[in-house]
């Protein structure tokens, strides 16, 4: 029994860590690959063209944007080096309680910091949009909802089905 525990920890954290290399892989430049978040053509800016923006609109989300940037740039690159540090702590060799909740508080800080800056962004950008685009995008924030939970249910029946079939009962 306690052996089949010690591998349902292990490949739990095999998990996390591969959940963390995959919320690493979206955070990749947006001179790479084109993926994840940033100032590229997806995610967020697949949501603008959905909209039908004039160029009037376009300028001044533009505008927007740049105000941002260098803040939106510091945040991600301490949200890199946070995560990576929780990494560290969670995979290290002597498992540090208190190292793993330091490390957590501060990628939990950098988290707070950025959505108060995407909060101040979209509201910002909201109000460059017309009322028709405004319910446009309600209706893009429910449908991406619906997908996030879809997707984490299937995760985790992922690891129940596996847990199941590995833990000898």
């Amino acid at each position: 029994m306690r052996g089949s525990k010690s591998i349902a920890v292990f490949w739990i954290l095999v998990y996390i860590f591969a959940g963390c290399l995959g919320v690493y892989a979206l955070d990749t430049p947006s001179d790479v690959s084109g993926k994840g978040h940033g100032h590229h053509r997806g995610g967020f800016f697949k949501v603008l063209t959905q909209l039908n923006l004039t160029d009037a609109q376009k300028q001044d989300i533009a505008t927007i944007l740049k105000q941002h940037r260098e803040q939106s740039q510091e945040l991600r690159t301490h949200r890199s080096e946070a995560r990576k540090g929780l990494m560290e702590a969670i995979t290290a060799n002597e498992p540090n309680e208190e190292a793993v909740r330091a490390a957590a508080r501060q990628v939990a800080d950098n988290m707070e910091q950025m959505a108060v800056l995407r909060a101040t962004v979209y509201g910002e950008i909201r109000k460059q949009l017309t009322p028709e685009q405004q319910e446009t995008l309600q209706k893009i924030k429910a449908d991406f909802g619906a997908r996030m939970q879809r997707r984490t249910e299937h995760k985790m029946s992922l690891t129940d089905r596996w847990i199941d079939e590995n833990s000898g009962q």
